[in-house]
């Protein structure tokens, strides 16, 4: 069902209600206090840390399943469980991530043998909206039955699910003394699925809670978040059981509560069914009137974009977007699901994908898909190229870049893959996890054994922009006019291009990848393609494909160690994501009639392109409209993902130095937006950099 224009009028005009104020307010003083970018609970972690520990103490020596799933059991009993003034969704995940927050005790719990997963991954919230506890139960003793051998993974299961139904009554218990009203529901959703709207987001927020305490980890996605609450939201608007403004303050609450343990959790709206309908409802619009309306860090939303887009839903997304706070980034329905089918993932479920994390596609539900797994440092592997080459050529220079890529992945990436992949098999199988994922439990076995239909790989891969820049230098200065040798060049790498005069001519060359040069674009279509194919052409172990992704999370600030033939020293930014170095784009149309040369239909684990603009820059009608046009014209011509800053320099700079006074101001750092004040020095002092070359 979509929404009529009156329907829209009417989510357009709400506001906050004053115990959704209360609701933020309460986060923001909560967050303001806190030290680290998460907002964490040491008591929580503790509770975590100290139940864990008892069942890995306890359980010396059993499987793996039976450790972790006896580990969520004690979490169910001894994990706090506190509800706050005016809490409407209930269960807290500041204990998240435990094991790193408590480090001495993380320490003990790996020595006795524990392991986590690094999230990354979207599970099936909907068959557990669909058929509750009860039904996952029901499931499982299909399922036992069936393959009775299995007992230890049968005991594994069974546990788990008791523990997230107990975990649940505790909080119905809590409830009584505190809100009696909300008891008996809560007491429901232990066993039967919901039956309103607000209990749809209660439900979802339990597991949501429950895979961290599994695996205290981040980027463990909601998925297509309209689409799950969307029939709940009609259902209960026909039948006048909630009114929109009730609607809307509850999904601000659930916003709220997702500021808590976590910085990537990605919620998507619109996009396609498996039949390629449009699947944009009451909850797409709602969603993006409570983001409005909370300026909440997180969830990090995500608008698919398709031609059957309705254009009033698009223009809202837009309006958010240009209003600055980094929400919500677009992707392009056209790049991404061509890259999953080229993954042997049919076109109906990859029709149904969602974003994990960052920028990270994959089918909803029934894959995992392991998106860091592995990752490549483009700039490192040319500068090796250049130390090793004696081409007299540039195609020979190119070939030669080429198969050291080729090589890194086989001979280094791959084996690290590997190993990564069983280590989690034997140490971190996840029962709670494998019963929101179809094809485990149906088959009494865990998501890290390859047990889901669709198992993936992601590389991850830093610096094609920089690495296109060095490509366009060597090819015009080195084999082009001759006026510098390879050589010539090792040395000036080696000393970290000393030579001044050498750096900036370096710097200078015309045709820079993001001014829409030729040359550069030719580049950036051959190399991408390229690195690309080798990866997806790649197996290993339980059928795992790789999937390509030119992007690696934050190294573009953090692994800047070596310096690259573009006139780039060692600890400069490398160029972020699929885009190009910082300042080289004269406008955002040059930059984007670059970008829309890399091989996005090949990558669907991530090709973020982030746009830096001025407020005035989106100003009014106009701006809104332009920025639209920009956005549509890059998905028309290829292009899979587009984010946005809205932003002046001179107020990242006043924040930088003066923080109490922008306590709130709210950026997209990468696939995840963050208070500005709450990010680490280097985070933001590369945000600054970016802003002040890239403004317009």
């Amino acid at each position: 069902m979509h929404a009529t224009p009156n329907m829209r009028i009417e989510i357009d005009s709400l506001k906050l209600s004053a115990r959704a104020s209360r609701l933020l307010d309460a986060m923001r003083q909560r967050y303001a206090a806190n030290s680290g970018r998460l907002l964490a609970v040491p008591e929580e972690a503790d509770a975590w840390c100290d139940a864990a520990l008892a069942a890995y103490r306890e359980t010396a020596g059993q499987p793996a399943c039976l450790r972790r799933a006896r580990a969520l059991a004690e979490f169910a009993e001894h994990g706090l469980v506190r509800i706050l003034p005016d809490e409407l969704v209930l269960g807290s995940q500041a204990f998240n991530p435990a094991n790193r927050a408590c480090p001495e005790k993380g320490r003990e719990l790996a020595e006795l043998g524990y392991a986590n997963t690094g999230g990354h991954i979207v599970h099936n919230y909907r068959t557990l909206l669909i058929h509750g506890v009860s039904g996952l139960r029901a499931r499982l003793a299909t399922a036992t039955r069936q393959f009775a051998s299995r007992t230890d993974e049968s005991a594994a299961f069974q546990l788990a699910l008791a523990a997230f139904s107990r975990w649940i009554l505790r909080h119905a218990e809590a409830a009584r003394s505190i809100c009696p009203e909300r008891a008996d529901s809560l007491a429901r959703l232990a066993e039967c699925p919901p039956g309103s709207f607000p209990e749809a987001l209660q439900l979802l927020w339990f597991a949501h809670v429950f895979l961290h305490a599994e695996n205290p980890s981040v980027a463990i996605s909601f998925g297509r978040l309209d689409e799950l609450l969307g029939p709940f939201l009609e259902a209960d608007l026909e039948r006048g059981r909630i009114r929109l403004d009730e609607a809307l303050e509850w999904l601000v609450a659930f916003f709220v509560k997702s500021c808590e343990g976590e910085e990537s959790q990605n919620a998507v709206l619109g996009g396609v069914d498996a039949d390629g309908q449009d699947v944009t409802n009451f909850a797409s619009y709602l969603a993006l009137r409570a983001m409005d309306c909370a300026r909440t860090f997180q969830p990090s939303l995500i608008v698919r974009l398709h031609e059957g887009t309705p254009a009033e839903f698009r223009q809202a997304a837009v309006a958010l977007a240009a209003s600055g706070g980094g929400n919500p980034g677009f992707m392009n329905d056209a790049a991404v699901i061509p890259g999953l089918q080229e993954l042997g993932i049919p076109l109906a479920r990859a029709r149904d994908w969602s974003v994990i994390g960052c920028y990270e596609a994959a089918p909803t539900g029934d894959c995992y898909p392991s998106t860091v797994l592995g990752g490549m440092h483009l700039p490192e592997l040319l500068n090796q190229t250049v130390a090793a080459s004696s081409a007299t050529e540039f195609p020979q220079f190119l070939a030669e870049f080429l198969d050291q890529v080729r090589g890194a992945l086989q001979d280094h990436v791959l084996p690290a893959c590997d190993s990564r992949w069983h280590h989690l098999c034997d140490h971190a199988p996840s029962p709670f996890g494998s019963l929101l994922m179809d094809g485990c439990a149906e088959r009494l076995r865990f998501l890290e054994s390859g047990a889901a239909p669709f198992n993936l790989g992601g590389i991850n891969i830093l610096g094609l922009g920089t690495v296109v820049d060095s490509l366009l230098a060597i090819q015009q200065h080195v084999f082009g006019s001759g006026a510098l040798s390879l050589l010539e060049l090792r040395k000036a790498l080696a000393d970290n291009l000393s030579d001044e005069a050498l750096r900036q001519r370096l710097a200078a060359t015309p045709g820079r990848f993001g001014t829409d040069g030729r040359a550069s674009n030719a580049l950036a279509e051959q190399v991408s393609h390229a690195i690309a194919t080798m990866v997806l052409a790649e197996r290993f172990g339980p059928g795992v494909r790789l999937y390509p992704g030119f992007f690696r999370f934050l190294a573009d600030v953090h692994q800047t160690a070596c310096p690259s033939p573009d006139g780039r020293r060692q600890g400069e930014l490398i160029s972020y994501g699929c885009g190009p170095a910082r300042g080289v784009a004269d406008s955002a149309t040059a930059l984007l009639n670059s970008c829309v040369h890399v091989a996005h239909d090949l990558a669907a684990c991530g090709n973020p392109v982030m746009l830096n603009l001025t407020p005035k820059d989106c100003q009014g009608q106009a701006g809104r409209s332009r920025l639209e046009a920009l956005l549509l014209s890059y998905f028309r011509d290829g292009g899979s993902h587009l984010h946005l800053n809205v932003m002046r320099a001179a107020t990242l700079r006043a924040a930088r130095e003066a923080p109490a006074e922008y306590a709130d101001l709210t950026v997209r750092v990468s696939g995840f937006s963050a208070r500005f004040v709450k990010l680490d020095p280097a985070i933001q002092n590369a945000l600054v950099t970016r802003a002040e070359a890239e403004e317009r």
